[in-house]
């Protein structure tokens, strides 16, 4: 098996065309030495006699290929591994060094537990670089590649309305480790801000409970509008190269930049490069941002009629739509996914090449949050997963995250998550989830299980689950996997890995309650917003609503589920609909924190009456005398 890395080749192309406007210009303000390819939000793969590629920004020349030792930092169940990689190949060129090693030992993972997801140390004399949780190791390469597409995830910071973009996110992540998806592809506006760094930061947290490879290519909430340096810097850092391209066995995917609203001739010129050095791959994949047709179309396109069915920013610059769709068809590519316009797109080009659009993750939706799954074979068929009665001519036709609800807290002495599948089923589940919570090693050395049910808070200890040591950015973690029964999760379940001595029988405290508007007529909408807080974490809350007359009889009630706002579970919405004759509403919340502590909480809702103004009697007519002719 054959792999390399993109970064090479930016460097070649950068030579020709001028400054990259990929990861190496952004480096290029580091003076120490960091490996700058792979990351952890861009995987290298390989296999037991493949091959991994590390590029390091070295400006000083600090690290010597002398002395150049390289390993991989490997999950276990008795601890961390470190194996040792065989040092195939060292150049440099100009700040660059490249190294190619082989990975000749076989990850010691049990089956259960799915690919290997390894860190990687350069060590050099008494120095040494590392990239956490970088390197995925597969014990094969699949005969048919699972691709989970997600795209348009615009993660935004925390105490915002779509804060629950973060929990979508793990919702997919969720899936994606017990779906027997291989490998993640984000198509670009990970976040909501361009140059938001606490933003990619959410995102970096949110891939560290990934358990397979992911692959992230910019969109334009990513780089556009802000300056090229901070878009480097930025970008760079948390994400990794903007275009990349990873080599698999048959299998050939090449990532685009296109925050300018399109591929540029660089971008092209890349494509064209890489896949004319790997023809010998069967299948060739592209993911970018931009879609190259229009919203809303879905059916065959040829290279006949094709301008009539353009993205409005490609067709703007058709002599650049017209190259990219001559380099698909001249090399064959079997597939592209591209996200940004916040619903489902789907093309055949030609005959051959597949364009797939999904709609978007965490951002305002045109119908529901979505993802994908697609099944891509060696011999180039491509299978598409669809809801239950809908094809790919259908306006909607991805799979629909909101019938999943995740949420992953972490607090001092453990970790809880809670699970809650609702709605149709979309995709055929196994019997059972994977569910992993992680606890740094150094916390303590006992710990229990617990399984919280949503009806009062019982709780259940569980004494049968799988257990991994793990190396993380803030050091070894013990990582448990629980397998929950799918027929448990329809009234959602809370697991919570805690320290032994980590006690909290108090439930949640409310800080504050607030309404919007704060004095509501009966025709508007009111948001609650419910700040809380607990000695634990606040892991999952609903509410009940009642309307009632001015006569105190009942219109209405109903169940909702509180949003998350942020991260921490700090801040929880909910929206109460205007009800026509409702004078008045009361919201009884119910908070659950991680060891099945309950608060409940009403909160009284008066709607504003309208003032009648009282009728006035008109004074009886005033009667003139008569005039004396």
């Amino acid at each position: 098996m054959r792999y390399r890395l993109a970064v090479a080749l930016l460097l070649a192309i950068s030579v020709v065309l001028g400054p990259s406007v990929g990861y190496l210009s952004a480096v290029a303000q580091v003076e120490e030495p960091v490996i700058v390819d792979p990351t952890e939000a861009l995987t290298a793969i390989a296999t037991v006699g493949g091959y991994v590629e590390v590029v390091v920004y070295d400006p000083s020349r600090v690290v010597s290929s002398g002395n150049l030792r390289g390993y991989l930092m490997c999950p276990s169940p008795a601890g961390v591994v470190n194996l040792s990689l065989g040092l195939v190949e060292v150049s440099r060129s100009g700040d660059f060094m490249y190294v190619r090693f082989l990975v000749g030992v076989e990850v010691d993972l049990p089956g259960s537990w799915g690919t290997a997801l390894c860190g990687i140390i350069l060590r050099y004399g008494s120095s040494s670089l590392s990239r956490f949780r970088s390197v995925a190791v597969l014990r094969e390469v699949p005969e048919r590649l699972r691709v989970m597409h997600i795209s348009d995830v615009h993660l935004v910071t925390p105490l915002t309305p779509l804060g629950t973009s973060y929990h979508h996110l793990l919702s997919a992540i969720l899936l994606a480790n017990s779906l027997d998806v291989d490998l993640v592809i984000n198509t670009g506006d990970t976040a909501d801000h361009p140059g938001a760094i606490d933003e990619y930061i959410y995102y970096v947290k949110a891939l560290q409970y990934l358990r397979k490879p992911v692959l992230t290519v910019p969109g334009n909430h990513d780089g556009a509008g802000i300056p090229p340096e901070l878009y480097r810097k930025v970008y760079g850092r948390y994400v990794g190269s903007p275009y990349w391209y990873r080599r698999l066995g048959p299998y050939l995917i090449v990532g685009l930049d296109s925050v300018l609203g399109y591929a540029d001739n660089s971008q092209l010129d890349f494509l064209e490069k890489v896949l004319r050095e790997n023809q010998d791959s069967r299948v060739r994949v592209v993911a970018l941002h931009y879609p190259l047709f229009r919203g809303g179309f879905r059916g065959n396109v040829s290279s006949a009629d094709y301008s009539n069915h353009l993205y409005s920013s490609w067709a703007n610059v058709p002599e650049l739509a017209r190259r990219f769709l001559d380099i698909v068809d001249r090399y064959n590519v079997t597939l592209v996914f591209a996200g940004h316009i916040h619903s489902d797109g789907y093309a055949v080009y030609n005959g051959r090449t597949v364009f797939i659009t999904t709609a978007t993750l965490g951002g305002s939706r045109s119908y529901y949050n979505s993802y994908r799954i697609i099944d891509v074979y060696a011999n180039g068929t491509v299978e598409v997963l669809l809801p239950p009665g809908r094809s790919l001519r259908d306006v909607a036709n991805s799979l629909n995250i909101e019938y999943v609800q995740y949420s992953y807290l972490e607090f001092d002495g453990g970790a809880s998550a809670f699970v809650k599948l609702g709605g149709p089923t979309e995709v055929s589940f196994p019997e059972s989830l994977g569910v992993y919570l992680h606890l740094p090693s150094s916390r303590c050395s006992e710990f229990d299980v617990l399984k919280v049910t949503l009806d009062g808070g019982s709780v259940e200890y569980v004494s049968t689950y799988g257990v991994l040591r793990d190396l993380w950015s803030l050091g070894e973690v013990v990582l448990v996997r629980v397998e929950l029964p799918i027929e448990e999760l329809s009234g959602g379940k809370v697991l919570t890995l805690r320290c032994k001595e980590v006690r909290d029988s108090d439930p949640p405290e409310v800080v504050r309650v607030s309404l919007t508007p704060p004095r509501p007529r009966p025709t508007d909408r009111v948001l609650v917003e419910v700040y809380a807080r607990d000695a634990t974490a606040v892991v999952y809350g609903e509410a009940s609503i009642s309307w009632y007359r001015a006569d105190g009889s009942l219109v209405g009630s109903s169940e909702v589920q509180l949003l998350p706002g942020d991260p921490t579970h700090s801040y929880f919405t909910l929206t109460i609909p205007a009800i026509a004759g409702a004078s008045a509403a009361t919201v009884e919340i119910y908070l659950y924190d991680a060891l099945g502590n309950v608060l409940r909480r009403e909160v009284a809702v008066t709607y504003l009456q309208p003032t009648l103004t009282p009728a006035t009697t008109p004074a009886p007519p005033t009667t003139l005398p008569t005039p004396t002719p």
